[in-house]
Protein backbone atom coordinates (compact mmCIF):
# COMPACT_ATOMS: atom_id res chain seq x y z
CA UNK A 1 0.00 0.00 0.00
CA UNK A 2 2.81 2.43 0.87
CA UNK A 3 4.55 1.69 -2.44
CA UNK A 4 1.37 2.55 -4.35
CA UNK A 5 0.90 5.76 -2.36
CA UNK A 6 4.56 6.71 -2.93
CA UNK A 7 4.18 6.14 -6.67
CA UNK A 8 1.05 8.28 -6.77
CA UNK A 9 2.73 11.08 -4.81
CA UNK A 10 5.79 10.93 -7.07
CA UNK A 11 3.54 11.27 -10.13
CA UNK A 12 1.63 14.21 -8.63
CA UNK A 13 4.81 15.98 -7.58
CA UNK A 14 6.37 15.33 -10.99
CA UNK A 15 3.42 16.98 -12.75
CA UNK A 16 3.50 19.90 -10.33
CA UNK A 17 7.24 20.46 -10.77
CA UNK A 18 6.88 20.22 -14.55
CA UNK A 19 4.10 22.81 -14.56
CA UNK A 20 6.15 25.16 -12.39
CA UNK A 21 9.17 24.79 -14.67
CA UNK A 22 7.03 25.67 -17.68
CA UNK A 23 5.72 28.75 -15.86
CA UNK A 24 9.26 29.87 -15.03
CA UNK A 25 10.42 29.38 -18.62
CA UNK A 26 7.41 31.34 -19.89
CA UNK A 27 8.21 34.21 -17.49
CA UNK A 28 11.84 34.36 -18.64
CA UNK A 29 10.79 34.29 -22.30
CA UNK A 30 8.42 37.19 -21.64
CA UNK A 31 11.18 39.15 -19.92
CA UNK A 32 13.58 38.41 -22.77
CA UNK A 33 11.10 39.74 -25.31
CA UNK A 34 10.34 42.80 -23.19
CA UNK A 35 13.89 43.79 -22.22
CA UNK A 36 15.84 42.61 -25.26
CA UNK A 37 16.43 46.21 -26.39
CA UNK A 38 18.89 48.03 -24.17
CA UNK A 39 18.40 51.54 -22.87
CA UNK A 40 21.60 52.58 -24.62
CA UNK A 41 20.29 51.56 -28.04
CA UNK A 42 16.98 53.34 -27.38
CA UNK A 43 18.84 56.51 -26.42
CA UNK A 44 21.04 56.26 -29.53
CA UNK A 45 17.97 55.94 -31.77
CA UNK A 46 16.36 58.88 -29.98
CA UNK A 47 19.46 61.05 -30.47
CA UNK A 48 19.68 60.15 -34.16
CA UNK A 49 16.00 60.99 -34.69
CA UNK A 50 16.47 64.26 -32.80
CA UNK A 51 19.39 65.23 -35.02
CA UNK A 52 17.42 64.36 -38.14
CA UNK A 53 14.46 66.45 -36.97
CA UNK A 54 16.76 69.32 -36.07
CA UNK A 55 18.16 69.18 -39.62
CA UNK A 56 14.67 69.26 -41.16
CA UNK A 57 13.65 72.20 -39.00
CA UNK A 58 16.84 74.08 -39.80
CA UNK A 59 16.12 73.52 -43.50
CA UNK A 60 12.71 75.08 -42.98
CA UNK A 61 14.22 78.05 -41.15
CA UNK A 62 13.16 77.04 -37.64
CA UNK A 63 16.59 76.19 -36.26
CA UNK A 64 19.25 78.33 -34.68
Amino acid sequence: MLAILKGDLDAILGRYVGAQRQAIVAAFETWWDKYRVTLTSIEEERDAASEKLRGYLAGLGYGT
